[in-house]
């Protein structure tokens, strides 16, 4: 029996799309991608049908229930199930119109929670709430157009990057890219150290032998670095291995890049879960911790509290 199925469906290119990840043995998952740049267009339709009398916290009720609508609206041009439109749907809603996102009108990198993914339904949930056998994943996206590397950057180390700090131009679409390859990671299961781990093996396969070959590596040591940093200034153990992942994907891709020819065989690694043994040596994970704040600081500044804050 398949382990996940999917079906190629058309789309108007305003709306969310459909498409689906495979790997080398027949099995696939369905995803559902829905930008942040459609969720502003649809959270000023919802809001342009407000009645403008209803009292404000009346009016942000009122409000969800709109923006929930046209969300389901366009993803039912998607063939989903009822279950999964309810859901991805409401779900928005509540990203967007929670504490900060709602105020801010979903204007910034974090607003509705960012890029993330809601991994599939297990088999036996599926089954409970009579799902038909297709495993879907939805996608929240944020376009490359709105963001620049330094927004990036500054979600990662919560410091300024420094205008003159040398970083390539293109550092800003790799950085879209290994999100994108994130995010799909965990629509196969990954955690996040995997999914990092993954989208590095993606990245360098995407590149071997392009002229983006060595700015995709420069790229991928400061997003190593980023990641180690988090472990100075983060508590969200999830994230504790991400940096050594890293490191270890670029390490493993070198010695065996003539089987990673394609995303479906990285991807295999993921639903076969033959993630391999971690090299990175206790010594060298503390060396290159303790440089990443060095790193990190020459190329960024402390962000100034806000008057009252």
């Amino acid at each position: 029996m398949r382990f996940f199925t999917a079906a190629a469906t058309a789309v108007p290119l305003s709306a969310a799309e459909k498409n689906y990840l495979e790997d080398n043995n027949g099995n696939s998952v369905t995803v559902v991608e829905y930008s942040q740049t459609e969720a502003k267009e649809d959270f000023a339709k919802a809001s342009s049908l407000l009645n403008p009398y209803l009292s404000p916290e009346d009016k942000k009720t009122e409000l969800s229930k709109l923006y929930s609508a046209e969300v389901f609206a366009k993803l039912q041009s998607l063939d989903l199930h009822g279950f999964y439109l309810m859901q991805f749907s409401q779900l928005v809603a509540r990203q967007y119109m929670g504490p900060g996102n709602y105020d801010h009108k979903v204007s910034r990198l974090t607003d509705g929670g960012g890029p993330y993914a809601l991994r599939p339904l297990s088999n036996g949930t599926m089954k409970k709430v009579g799902l038909p056998d297709e495993k879907v994943c939805f996608l929240h996206t944020v376009d490359k157009k709105d963001f620049k590397y330094g927004d990036w950057y500054e979600l990662q180390t919560q410091r300024k990057m420094l205008d003159d700090a040398d970083f390539p131009e293109k550092f800003g679409a790799f950085q879209q890219e290994m999100v994108d390859f994130h995010e799909r990671a965990h629509c196969l299961g990954a955690s996040e150290p995997q999914a990092d781990f993954l989208a590095t093996l993606q990245m360098k396969r995407k590149y071997e032998g392009t002229p983006d070959a060595d700015g995709v590596n420069s790229y991928l040591y400061t997003h190593k670095m980023m990641r180690l940093y988090f472990l100075k200034i983060g508590t969200n153990p999830a994230y504790k291995f991400c940096g050594p992942a890293v490191q270890s994907a670029l390490d493993f891709y070198e010695s065996n890049k003539d089987q990673l020819r394609t995303e479906k065989d990285i991807w295999t690694i993921a639903t076969t879960h033959s993630y391999p043994k971690a090299n990175y040596s206790v010594e060298r994970f503390k060396d290159d911790l303790n440089f990443s704040g060095y790193y990190i600081h020459q190329t960024s500044r402390a962000i100034t509290p806000k008057p009252g804050a």
